[in-house]
């Protein structure tokens, strides 16, 4: 909060990442910035293979952010464009914030081979270097527009909740 002023005026977005483990790519924020992710999920190698692009990139959709995780304070509160990256994160990680959660959990269970934490190291460091060198933020404000009308769309031919759907 304290410095809420110099970070509205010169941060470009905030790039969270709570966790990994072996596993797939979960990445959530706006729509507006889906095609900068996409270019970057395309260069990045996949850990299982050596080749580059992780599996999905070229349509990876990301899914919206919601609360409980530090990147709340930079998205609601001064509203800087948020992108949080994981992998392996649709798993049940038990150890996660415990006495568990340790190098030797991480060596033996949870990613052996530190596959996934080079191509999370990678990730990340491809994506921090390319949004503190672009030229402008590589921001789609039309990819928002995009998303609200099929949400629009969706919520249009919803169902009412508690009601039963006419005959």
């Amino acid at each position: 909060e304290e410095q809420a002023s110099e970070l509205r005026s010169r941060a470009v977005a905030y790039v969270n990442s709570d966790l990994y483990l072996a596993g797939r790519l979960r990445a959530g924020g706006p729509p507006a910035l889906e095609d900068f992710a996409r270019e970057v999920f395309g260069d990045v190698r996949d850990p299982e293979t050596g080749a580059r692009g992780l599996p999905g990139a070229a349509t990876y959709e990301l899914q919206p952010l919601g609360s409980g995780a530090d990147f709340v304070a930079f998205q609601d509160y001064l509203g800087l464009p948020s992108l949080s990256l994981e992998l392996g994160a649709f798993t049940n990680y038990g150890a996660y914030h415990s006495d568990r959660d340790t190098r030797h959990y991480m060596k033996t269970h949870g990613d052996p081979g530190w596959r996934y934490g080079v191509t999370l190291a990678e990730l990340l460091g491809r994506t921090v270097t390319r949004l503190a060198s672009a030229e402008s933020v590589p921001v789609r404000p039309s990819r928002e527009a995009e998303a609200i009308l099929r949400w629009l769309d969706r919520l249009a031919s919803a169902p009412a909740p508690g009601l039963a759907p006419s005959a």
